[in-house]
C-alpha cells in the first residue's frame, strides 16, 4: 500500500498543476511560449487522472458530447480553421472535466486572483509605452491577454473573488481599462461597500476614453445591426452546413455564406446565430441552472459572466473560454459533497 501511494503525485503537486493550467493561457497567450497552454492541458489530464475522485461533474460530459458533435459536423465542411479551434476547445473541456471532478475549486480561484494581479505591472508598463512579448489587438491597456475587454473581465473576476482592499484595487484597475465589462465589479463595490469616490474616479477616466474608443463601439454596433439575419435561420440556426440553412465558411471571401456575420462581439448572439431556437433554449437552461447554484454573493460572479458575454465573443477570445470553465468548476465544487468551496462573499 505504501509503495503504491508513493508513486501518486502529492496534493501540493496537483495543486501546482491546476494553478499552471489556469495561468498558462492567461500569461502565455499569443507569446512565444504559447505552447505552455497545451502542455498544461496534458499535464492536468496525466496528473489529475491519478488523483482520487472527489465529485461527479456530468455537466462537463454533456459539454464534451456537444462539442464532439460540433467537431464531427465540421469534418464534413472544407477549411481546417474551425476544426482546429474546436479541437483545442475539446482539450480544454477534457482538462476542465478532470479538474472539476478531482481538484479543489479554491485552487483555481486563487490562481485567477494571482493572474489578475500580474496584469497590473504589465498594464503599467504598457501605459509608459513599453512593449512586451504579448500581442495587442486594438488600443488601450490589454495586459497579457491582447484585448482590453478580456483584461477587464479577468480583473473584475479577480476582484469578485478577493476581499478588502485587494478587491477594490482590482475592480478599479478593471474600470481604468476603459471596458464596460468591468461594471459588475464596480457596482459590487458601491452596493456592498459604498466606495463611491474611487468608483467615480475609475468610471470618469473610463468615460474620458470614449472618444478614443468610439471606433471600437462603432464596430460592435455594426455587428449587432446585422444580427437581424439571425431570424432567417431562427429554427436550426446558421451553424452547420448539413442542417437546413446552414452556412459554408468561405475563407477566401472572409465571410459566412449567405452574409451571416462572422463575429457578433457577443457570446450569446454568436451562440443563437449558430444554434437557433434549440441553442437559445439550452442557453436559458444553463443560465437558470447556474443561477440557482450561485446563491448569495456568488451571484455577482454570475452577473459578470452574463454581462461579459453580451460584449465579448468566446470564439475570438480563448482566454474567456478558460475563465468560463473555471467559473463552471466553482459551480460544481460549491455543491459537491463535503461543503462549499465558495467564499462567504465574492470579495466583500
Amino acid at each position: 500500500m505504501a509503495g503504491s501511494r508513493s508513486i501518486i503525485p502529492t496534493k501540493d503537486f496537483w495543486c501546482l498543476i491546476c494553478g499552471l493550467w489556469v495561468a498558462a493561457p492567461i500569461l502565455a497567450w499569443g507569446a512565444p511560449v504559447a505552447w505552455l497552454a497545451a502542455l498544461a492541458h496534458v499535464s492536468v489530464l496525466a496528473v489529475g487522472l491519478l488523483q482520487p475522485l472527489r465529485r461527479p461533474a456530468p455537466v462537463f460530459g454533456w459539454l464534451l458530447l456537444g462539442s464532439l458533435g460540433v467537431y464531427l459536423v465540421h469534418c464534413t465542411q472544407p477549411g481546417g480553421l474551425q476544426r482546429a479551434w474546436i479541437a483545442s476547445s475539446l482539450a480544454t473541456l477534457a482538462a476542465g472535466a478532470v479538474v472539476a471532478e478531482r481538484a479543489d475549486g479554491r485552487w483555481l480561484r486563487q490562481a485567477v486572483v494571482v493572474c489578475a494581479w500580474a496584469q497590473l505591472p504589465v498594464m503599467a508598463w504598457q501605459a509608459l509605452g513599453g512593449v512586451g512579448p504579448w500581442p495587442v489587438i486594438g488600443d488601450g491597456l490589454t495586459g497579457t491577454v491582447a484585448r482590453r475587454g478580456v483584461v477587464a473581465a479577468l480583473l473584475a473576476l479577480g476582484s469578485l473573488w478577493s476581499t478588502g482592499a485587494r478587491a477594490g484595487t482590482l475592480a478599479l484597475a478593471a474600470g481604468l481599462s476603459g471596458s464596460c465589462v468591468s461594471l459588475p465589479a464596480l457596482a459590487r463595490l458601491v452596493w456592498e461597500r459604498g466606495h463611491w469616490r474611487g468608483v467615480g474616479v475609475s468610471v470618469a477616466l473610463g468615460v474620458g476614453l470614449l472618444p478614443w474608443l468610439w471606433p471600437r463601439l462603432g464596430s460592435r454596433w455594426d455587428a449587432w445591426h446585422g444580427a437581424g439575419v439571425i431570424w432567417g435561420g431562427w429554427l436550426t440556426g446558421w451553424g452547420f452546413l448539413p442542417l437546413p440553412g446552414g452556412f459554408r465558411y468561405d475563407i477566401g471571401a472572409g465571410r459566412w455564406g449567405r452574409f451571416v456575420q462572422t463575429d457578433y462581439h457577443s457570446a450569446w448572439l454568436d451562440w443563437v446565430a449558430r444554434f437557433g431556437l434549440p441553442g437559445a433554449l439550452m442557453l436559458v437552461a444553463l443560465g437558470l441552472w447556474t443561477w440557482r447554484r450561485s446563491r448569495g454573493a456568488a451571484r455577482w460572479t454570475w452577473g459578470l459572466v452574463a454581462w461579459a458575454g453580451c460584449w465579448q465573443s468566446v470564439e475570438v477570445n480563448p482566454v474567456l473560454l478558460g475563465l468560463g470553465l473555471i467559473w463552471l468548476v466553482q459551480i460544481v465544487t460549491r455543491f459537491s459533497r463535503g461543503g462549499s468551496s465558495e467564499p462567504q462573499t465574492d470579495g466583500g
